[in-house]
Parts: structure tokens; C-alpha cells; sequence
């Protein structure tokens, strides 16, 4: 009996002084790095934006220090600006539209009510990307996204692809000859 407990002793000290060293003396884990922070608010610092490329894609920028957490796009900054009109912001929405293709374009354009495109586009979606910073003034309260006489956009889904946009014009009354529209889009995508 005794031959067989100091040799199980023996590998029980054996495994205790290797677990410690293990544990003091091997090198740490590697360190993941953090996915890059997202677009900071003008004038303010950040460490790796991210913003829309000229091909509506989003991509990161260099690092600087500080960043904001939530990514946001700058492609509808001039909705409803009162220096622009209605085609202007049609297009800019187009623009956000297209940019949505481009980084889902499995998925295809976000559907369903005013309310619901509005927060796919203002993040609630797979890559949590703002399209639309979810405070743009051309939100209202109830979450839709509004033309320049604060009535809200209809949109009316075409297929996975095209959508048309509409805007009720200055009379806010849908169905009369002052509505403004963006339809088909995009072209040969």
C-alpha cells in the first residue's frame, strides 16, 4: 500500500507546482483588440470613426482618442434644409437608401411602416450603422422620418430593391398635384 500512495503523493505535488507555475509563469492571453469606435459629433476627437465611403459603404478611419459609441452616416444632414427643395431631399434620402443597399444587400431595403424603415435606418438593424442619426431633426415624435412641412414620408416598397419615396408637399395632403416622389431606385443596381 505504501508503494502505491507516496508515488500518488508524489504526482498530486507534481500537478499542484506545475498548476501554480502555469498559472504565475505563462505568457497572458492574447489581447483582442476593440472593434473601432464610430463617428464622434463634429469638433469633438475619437478613436476609430467610421463613416460612409463615397460608395456608401461604411469604413473606419484612423485612430485619435476619445470616440462616441454609436456609428451614424452624415448622408441626410441636409434634409429639409430651407436653402434646398423637396427633389433635393428625395435624393438625399435615395442616397441613404442606396448606401442601405450597398452594406445589406441580401437583405434588401428595410420595410414596412414610416416608423419601422425609420428604425432600421436610424440603427436598429444587423450592423447597428445610423443611417440617419436617430435625433435628425426630420424625426418626429412618434420615430418617422418627415418631409420639409413635417408630414411623414410614405414609403412603398417596389421589391427588394426599389422603393418609392413620397412626400405630401407643401399642402400635406397625399394624392394631390403639389406630392412630390422618387421612383424607381436605384437603376440598374
Amino acid at each position: 500500500m505504501r508503494r502505491l500512495v507516496l508515488p500518488g503523493v508524489g504526482v498530486v505535488v507534481i500537478a499542484g507546482f506545475l498548476a501554480v507555475f502555469w498559472r504565475n509563469f505563462s505568457p497572458p492571453p492574447p489581447r483582442i483588440p476593440a472593434p473601432p469606435a464610430l463617428d464622434a459629433p463634429a469638433g469633438s476627437s475619437s478613436a476609430g470613426q467610421a463613416r460612409l465611403s463615397s460608395a456608401g459603404q461604411i469604413a473606419a478611419t484612423p485612430a485619435a482618442s476619445h470616440a462616441n459609441p454609436s456609428p451614424r452616416s452624415e448622408l441626410l444632414d441636409g434634409l429639409n434644409d430651407p436653402a434646398s427643395d423637396i427633389s433635393a431631399d428625395l435624393k438625399l434620402l435615395n442616397e441613404v437608401f442606396n448606401a442601405w443597399l450597398t452594406n445589406f444587400r441580401t437583405a434588401g431595403i428595410p420595410i414596412g411602416s414610416n416608423q419601422e424603415v425609420t428604425a432600421a435606418l436610424t440603427g436598429k438593424n444587423p450592423m447597428q450603422f445610423a443611417f440617419v442619426p436617430p435625433d435628425h431633426p426630420a424625426i418626429n415624435a412618434k420615430g418617422e422620418l418627415c418631409d420639409r412641412w413635417r408630414t411623414p414620408f410614405r414609403f412603398h416598397v417596389l421589391s427588394r430593391q426599389q422603393m418609392e419615396i413620397r412626400s405630401a408637399g407643401p399642402d400635406r395632403k397625399f394624392g394631390t398635384e403639389d406630392d412630390a416622389e422618387w421612383a424607381p431606385w436605384p437603376k440598374n443596381f
